[in-house]
């Protein structure tokens, strides 16, 4: 093998040029935009590493080595034969002679080897060598752009190829301006990205386009619903009569003659999203809104993506943030347990270190996840999943009461940014042991209903938070230390006189003692226990919460109905009809048929419009998981499917027996989401 003198005395030290092109890399991965890329690649390119970008971008160039051939070599026992092999000191020199086939096959594999002990000394270098040699440094650009680049002979400053258009900010446009000229510029937008094929590409789109920005934050932000569907906004239009959004307002029904007007796509948004309009009033007003400023066909087809949330450009929450502002779309995500498997109680406890055994508990309630924020005077109310609560007023009174009331515990770095309390909210009624007993399905109907607040509601508070434990989804302050500064900010537990109060927990000493717990709230009738482990907060689902519950729960979309004649009362005369018998579910790959928990006008209804409830999300509570052998199936659907499974070996990973078919004991209909997904 004859060598290069001048290209092996070039460079002395492969180590500089991975640190080089390490740098390189990691300043082009934080640079969201296509022209801040640019620029990297210019001063990059200054540089004497430039000639390793342009090499490994280079499609005329091959290395004929594959990483996996040589992570292989390197786990063997072939170490020590590395020895032998011919060093070279320069990255590019090593590149070079695989390229030109200088060394090849085993010798490659040594000089190769003893190139990565050398110098990728790091993790981080070893993986970038790695990528060198599958000639991708992921870093946002595919080889065709970077060829482009790399060929012009002086790049300028903010230079843009032509397959991505330079950005023009429109100033018209960033400041007010009519709805349909907000359209024109939504539309030009949707072109313009759905036209750039690389990401790279969306993001200079997206930044060249600030007069959107405002509209895309709400479209895509969890937070906001605009609580209208296209599909019966259409179906709303198509039933009126020509003229009907151009007549005289006093010939309209009186609940739609004071219809506000919207002149902006964002007012009327915000409306929306507010719940100021709600019903036919909402109907009639997007549609009046159509009527007057989509005055193309695509302005009106973008009205209906804008209610559907979904633009369809190939972008998502994550990606928009990086341009629209990193706080300007909220992103959720909230600590959530798992259930608990009641075999395995003791093994909670068996851990030698005190603070790993130390647990809590407190009772489960049956209502709906509630997140106070409060920033300063800002309080609001928003649900696990982001949704905003608009009918809380009384008890975020209740909150900035609080607040006001302690505001010395609240001074000091870790609240001076905001508070998050997080808890549950709560229909309750007084049962006749003296306990309170409350209602899932009676707290989703109140806090449901736009434009009316609730008249009773309780907010049973089990953790607090500072913003920043919030948004970092991780704390560092352990539950008890958490729970010691709720029972300073709030005093009273929940009871009649109290609208916030705080969740008891105790403190849970072993397994017997939980057994006990689990024993008592059996007897009082709750839905199940909460276990909280003393560690920092995590806003995700872990096992640091535990679900011990009578009844589990879980979502499954309804994949069919079944309806058949049913004895019913209507108007309290008892009469047969045919009406909505069961849904089909798939549960672990099996269908479930679940037929309890519907109310009559529910069964009516569906038989009636089975499109309001196939394809949607159910909540099915149950008792326990059961396994039957398909033989003795009742469905015959479950058997034939069984019997595909195994002889297309596709059994569900979940349903590892062969021959077991897996249902769900005595299934009860708790919710039925018309909306699509659970989302509170």
């Amino acid at each position: 093998m004859k060598l290069d003198k001048k290209t092996t005395k070039r460079e002395l030290t492969g180590g500089r040029e991975l640190t080089a092109l390490t740098g390189f890399v990691n300043r082009m991965r934080q640079k969201p935009l296509l022209a801040d890329k640019i620029e990297t690649i210019r001063s990059f390119k200054r540089a004497k590493t430039g000639e390793l970008f342009k090499l490994i971008y280079d499609p005329s160039v091959k290395f004929y080595l594959r990483p996996k051939r040589v992570r292989g070599f390197l786990s063997a026992k072939e170490k020590a034969k590395v020895k032998t092999a011919h060093e070279f000191k320069s990255l590019m020199a090593l590149l070079n002679a695989l390229s030109n086939r200088d060394v090849t096959g085993q010798e490659a594999l040594l000089a190769t080897g003893k190139f990565i002990q050398k110098y990728c000394g790091t993790p981080e270098k070893r993986d970038l060598f790695f990528k060198i040699l599958d000639k991708d440094l992921d870093i946002g650009l595919t080889a065709e752009v970077v060829k482009k680049l790399w060929d012009i002979p002086h790049m300028r400053q903010n230079y843009y190829p032509k397959a991505v258009p330079k950005p023009a900010v429109n100033k018209e446009l960033t400041s007010v301006c009519s709805a349909t000229q907000q359209f024109d510029a939504l539309a030009t937008f949707v072109k313009d990205i759905k036209a750039a094929n690389m990401m790279a590409e969306k993001y200079s789109v997206l930044s060249a386009h600030p007069e959107c920005h405002s509209i895309l934050k709400k479209i895509y932000d969890p937070a906001e619903r605009f609580n209208i569907s296209s599909k019966s906004l259409i179906e709303y239009m198509q039933n009126k009569p020509r003229g009907y959004f151009d007549s005289d307002p006093t010939k309209l029904p009186k609940r739609l003659q004071n219809a506000p007007v919207y002149e902006t796509i964002e007012s009327l948004l915000d409306a929306l999203s507010e719940r100021r309009i709600s019903g036919h009033v909402a109907r009639f007003a997007v549609a009046r809104f159509m009527h007057t400023n989509c005055t193309k066909p695509i302005h009106k087809e973008l009205m209906y993506k804008i209610l559907c949330k979904n633009l369809k450009i190939g972008m998502n929450v994550q990606r928009i943030k990086k341009v629209c502002g990193v706080d300007s779309i909220a992103t959720f995500s909230v600590a959530l347990g798992r259930t608990l498997n009641m075999h395995k109680i003791d093994s909670l406890f068996a851990s030698n270190k005190e603070d790993s055994n130390k647990w809590f508990a407190s009772r489960k309630l049956d209502g709906v996840r509630c997140l106070i924020m409060a920033y300063g005077d800002d309080v609001r109310a928003y649900s696990r999943s982001g949704k905003s609560f608009v009918t809380l007023t009384k008890i975020i009174e209740c909150v900035k009461e609080i607040i006001r009331k302690h505001k010395k515990l609240l001074r000091g770095r870790l609240w001076n940014k905001g508070l998050v309390l997080d808890g549950e909210l709560c229909v309750i009624s007084e049962g006749a042991d003296g306990q309170f007993r409350e209602t899932f399905t009676d707290a989703m109907a109140v806090i449901s209903t736009a434009g009316q607040q609730m008249e009773d509601p309780k907010y049973c508070v089990f953790d607090c938070l500072t913003k920043d434990e919030f948004e970092r989804r991780v704390g560092g302050r352990t539950f008890e230390e958490r729970l010691e500064f709720m029972k300073k900010l709030i005093e009273n537990p929940i009871g009649k006189e109290e609208r916030v109060g705080l969740l008891d927990q105790v403190e849970v000493n072993n397994a017997e003692h939980l057994q006990n717990l689990i024993s008592q709230g059996s007897s009082a009738g709750w839905e199940g226990l909460i276990l909280r482990k003393n560690v920092g907060y995590e806003g995700k689902r872990s096992c640091n919460i535990l679900k011990v519950k009578q009844h589990r729960e879980a979502e499954y979309q309804v994949k069919a109905i079944e309806t058949g004649p049913m004895n019913i009362y209507v108007n309290g005369k008892a009469e047969e009809r045919d009406v909505l018998t069961n849904v089909l579910v798939e549960h672990a790959g099996s269908e479930v048929s679940v037929g309890s928990g519907f109310t009559v006008e529910q069964r009516i209804k569906y038989k009636e419009n089975p499109g309001s409830i196939i394809g949607k999300e159910i909540t099915v509570r149950y008792f326990d998981e059961t396994e039957v052998s398909d033989k003795k199936s009742k469905s015959t659907r479950n058997r034939k499917k069984a019997a595909r499974d195994r002889k297309d070996n596709k059994t569900s990973t979940e349903n590892i027996t062969a021959g077991v078919v897996r249902s769900l004991r005595f299934p009860t209909v708790k919710t039925v989401w018309e909306n699509g997904k659970r989302d509170v």
